[in-house]
């Protein structure tokens, strides 16, 4: 037996000359398809936490994120097992005394229930949590990148969170 050896252009070549299958080279880079990231989808889980949790932390993430990207447009939704606030925010440079003043309101207790949860037509999805829901599923659209800040560290939650991101 001997070993055929062919590289990228032979096989485009090849398979270029069978059946319908075309496979042709592009100078086109997967950046040149990324889409502009105006307005995003922000989820505040506001249930009782199970270990630490640094709201400052978390807050201040994702207002840079905000800022640093130009967003226009932030639909703020915080919830527990039920949605305690839902706001439609223009971004200005006061954005994260905005978002401050509205967390300022909140009391962190009860469960979390991601039933309550629905995405909007958006650029992208926030979710700020520090554990996985005790109740219901995040209902995402794999085309939508989907954003999770969390302070808290516990092992047991952090592969939940991360298959979230995998769309």
């Amino acid at each position: 037996y001997t070993t055929l050896t062919n590289d990228a252009q032979d096989i485009r070549a090849l398979m270029n000359n069978r059946g319908v299958i075309y496979i042709e080279k592009s100078e086109i880079l997967a950046n040149d398809f990324e889409e502009s990231i105006n307005s995003v989808q922000v989820f505040w889980d506001a249930s009782k936490a199970n270990g630490y949790r640094d709201v400052t932390k978390e807050l201040n993430f994702l207002v840079d994120y905000i800022l640093d990207n130009e967003i226009q447009d932030v639909s703020f939704i915080v919830f527990n097992n039920k949605i305690r606030i839902s706001e439609e925010l223009k971004v200005t440079t006061a954005i994260g005394k905005d978002l401050r003043a509205l967390l300022n309101t909140i009391s962190y207790k009860g469960v979390s229930d991601y039933d309550l949860i629905s995405v909007k037509d958006v650029h992208a999805v926030f979710l700020i949590a520090a554990n996985k829901p005790a109740f219901g599923t995040f209902d995402l659209n794999q085309n939508k990148p989907v954003h999770v800040i969390r302070t808290n560290q516990n092992p047991e939650d952090l592969e939940y969170f991360k298959k979230l991101c995998g769309y």
